[in-house]
């Protein structure tokens, strides 16, 4: 049974009801929101919600908290949200974000109150913008990484990792990709256990569902070994490097099979087993020179690299001379 839509208020209650309980702000609660017939002004919305208000239906400041019982009343009332009661707020808050997005490239403390109620519109089969909603929550998560807010972008990737796994399950692919969108950004922060247990629960998904030598899988297994060394977990590093270039058996002068060289080198050298690193990175330095060139970066990295472990063999001369003379003080 659709609520009834006698007067400004009950219109504006039944919009509000919709979204999450979570903070809506004041600039969201436009006639844009209201379900049509939309032949209300924004000065009317204005009055409406200070009857709510003064009803203790609504609290109203800079944001708009719904009363809980309130919310709960109006959605049995409507249950389920006439498809265009629905469609309405899902245009209007879909339109709204899209808004503030492309107004400013500077942080914007809007957007993040946004979330739980874009989140609400991922879990409500009735409202057909899914992709739409889960393109926003990512452009927002990462708007709020680039300005330095990485808290609050893990709160997004959250939410919507969380989305994914109600909407289709925790092993779909798209649960996958944001738990690894979450486990970057946590790492970004500095938690470091946080996002490795992360990265090693999307690797054991995948090699269950994908297979050890699936493409994604492979990734998985890397971000999962590149997330151990910080926490002092070098040998369980290295033992996950070996196991990815064994899988992989691509050339030797494959981008992935150089980069996880470099990486099983580095792990070996943490370890103390100095000569399989230089070794390692001799191959790799050897293949850069072939198909890069002496000057390339990736060549002279090649070149510090080898010398950083020589160093550390106390083979001095020759990591002074692979470093050469622009090299010395390196």
């Amino acid at each position: 049974m659709a609520v009834p839509v006698r007067n400004p208020a009950d219109r504006l209650l039944h919009a509000l009801a919709q979204l999450s309980a979570a903070p809506i702000p004041r600039e969201l609660i436009t006639p844009a929101l209201v379900a049509p017939p939309r032949d209300l002004s924004q000065s009317a919305i204005d009055r409406a919600l200070d009857q709510l208000r003064r009803h203790h239906l609504v609290t109203a400041r800079s944001t708009v908290k719904v009363h809980p019982l309130a919310r709960q009343v109006v959605r049995l009332m409507a249950r389920p949200a006439p498809a265009d009661w629905a469609l309405g707020i899902e245009n209007a808050l879909i339109g709204f974000t899209l808004d503030r997005l492309a107004q400013t490239s500077s942080p914007d403390p809007v957007l993040p109150l946004l979330v739980p109620h874009l989140v609400r519109l991922t879990m409500i089969d009735a409202w057909h913008s899914y992709r739409a909603v889960r393109a926003l929550l990512n452009s927002l998560a990462d708007r709020l990484r680039r300005h330095g807010d990485t808290d609050a972008a893990v709160t997004v990737l959250r939410r919507i990792l969380k989305a994914n796994e109600l909407r289709y399950s925790a092993t779909h692919p798209r649960a996958s990709r944001c738990r690894r969108n979450l486990a970057a950004a946590l790492q970004e922060l500095g938690r470091h256990r946080e996002a490795a247990r992360l990265h090693r629960a999307t690797y054991d998904i995948r090699r269950r569902t994908l297979g050890a030598d699936h493409p994604h899988t492979l990734r998985s297994q890397r971000d999962h070994a590149d997330a151990l060394p910080v926490l002092g977990r070098h040998r369980k590093a290295a033992e996950l490097y070996r196991a990815e270039l064994e899988t992989r058996a691509q050339r030797e002068d494959h981008p992935n099979t150089l980069d996880t060289r470099t990486r099983l080198a580095t792990a070996l050298h943490a370890l103390g087993r100095y000569e399989e690193a230089a070794d390692l990175h001799r191959a790799v330095l050897t293949v850069r020179r072939r198909t890069r060139g002496e000057r390339h970066p990736s060549t002279l990295r090649a070149r510090v690299d080898l010398a950083v472990t020589l160093d550390a063999l106390g083979r001095t001369g020759e990591a002074a001379e692979l470093r050469g003379e622009d090299h010395r003080s390196t």
